[in-house]
């Protein structure tokens, strides 16, 4: 009897080291709420797309002038796309922006630490889907915009309030969430 009951203490402090860990690891998962990174809130929506100007002078291409914040604030739901030429995934999102654009959507684009030619080459190359164009050379932009990387993609309405961010290459489900917007 009394060695029956040494073993079954000799078991218990062995299972409870690997119980508690279970345990700890269970908690500290859970509390982790890994989410989609698509879905990362901004803390625009709701609120003014915040004051930015840039250089009206310094264009990527001639037809494309640069814009300030009151352009976004003239009646219509504008889009706001941050990008660059050496950004894979905005490749890939190009030609949902140029559908977008054939659909009637005005499109501001914020070129994002990239050089000059070679931004104007991508354009040159897949088309241009925008009315206007920021040069963000150094980034600042994009840091007050709390971009966090990529392209991203703000919905602001007629009277520049930021509707909804997108993270992320756009898809044709969002181009399609964009113009039921529009309505």
């Amino acid at each position: 009897m009394y060695n029956k009951m040494l073993k079954s203490k000799f078991s218990l402090i062995y299972a409870l080291p690997v119980i508690l860990a279970i345990i700890i690891i269970t908690i500290l998962f859970n509390s982790l709420k890994i989410t989609d990174p698509s879905t990362i809130p901004s803390v625009y929506v709701g609120k003014d797309f915040p004051d930015i100007k840039f250089n009206l002078e310094e264009n990527l291409m001639p037809s494309t002038p640069g814009f300030t914040t009151n352009d976004l604030k003239k009646g219509q739901l504008s889009i706001v796309n941050i990008w660059a030429s050496w950004c894979t995934p905005c490749r890939a999102e190009h030609e949902i922006l140029m559908f977008l654009r054939d659909n009637g959507m005005v499109i501001f684009g914020i070129n994002y630490k990239d050089k000059l030619v070679n931004s104007s080459r991508f354009l040159d190359d897949l088309g241009n889907p925008y009315s206007y164009i920021g040069i963000d050379s150094d980034g600042i932009s994009a840091i007050n915009l709390g971009v966090y990387g990529i392209p991203e993609t703000f919905v602001v309405d007629g009277n520049g309030i930021v509707l909804k961010k997108y993270v992320g290459p756009l898809t044709i489900a969002d181009a399609m969430e964009i113009m039921e917007l529009n309505k």
